[in-house]
């Protein structure tokens, strides 16, 4: 009686991906780590290679030997909130896999930008003005965010306010404003 026992190795694999939706802020620094939560089933050989494919302008690239993705540049969801790639996975035997995955921005309030030009622009207030009087030009500001809306505001006890939507100034009490000891307020 002789046994014979025969092992051999089959040099194909067959698996498949899939991924979930990944969600980040649009304020996450440059260089972060953003792991996808990937799932690979079935027969595969390691190791395995990460491709990351992109149809237009894509902030991320990825590790060839892990499938982290590093942030490779600033995000904005005021300009793109919704990045769709493609996750290609190449196993020992160049058999390929892939999924697409979505990464969605959530949006950050960003703080208003005032106009700084618009500030340090003198502006003529003759003595005899009355209450209500305009003083041109108004203050600008921008906001980043997306409707958002900018209210303007000015200290109290000054002789002048400032309209809260427009940022016009204007001349609110002229008993403050004869009390002024100073031509530049």
């Amino acid at each position: 009686n002789v046994t014979v026992i025969i092992s051999f190795t089959i040099n194909s694999s067959s698996f498949s991906l899939s991924s979930s939706f990944i969600t980040i802020p649009e304020n996450m620094p440059i260089n972060s780590l953003i792991q996808p939560s990937l799932h690979i089933i079935g027969l595969y050989e390691q190791p395995l290679h990460y491709e990351l494919i992109c149809n237009d302008y894509c902030p991320f690239s990825m590790n060839n030997s892990s499938s982290t993705l590093t942030l490779i540049s600033s995000l904005d969801y005021e300009r793109k909130n919704l990045y769709n790639i493609t996750i290609v996975v190449t196993d020992k035997y160049n058999q390929q896999a892939s999924c697409n995955t979505t990464i969605l921005i959530t949006d950050i309030n960003e703080p208003p930008q005032l106009d700084i030009s618009s500030c340090s622009i003198q502006r003529t207030v003759y003595q005899n003005a009355t209450t209500n009087t305009i003083i041109y030009p108004a203050i600008n500001a921008t906001d980043p965010d997306l409707f958002d809306s900018l209210y303007f505001s000015i200290q109290p006890n000054t002789p002048f306010a400032i309209h809260p939507y427009t940022g016009l100034l204007y001349i609110q009490n002229t008993t403050l404003l004869h009390q002024l000891n100073s031509l530049v307020y």
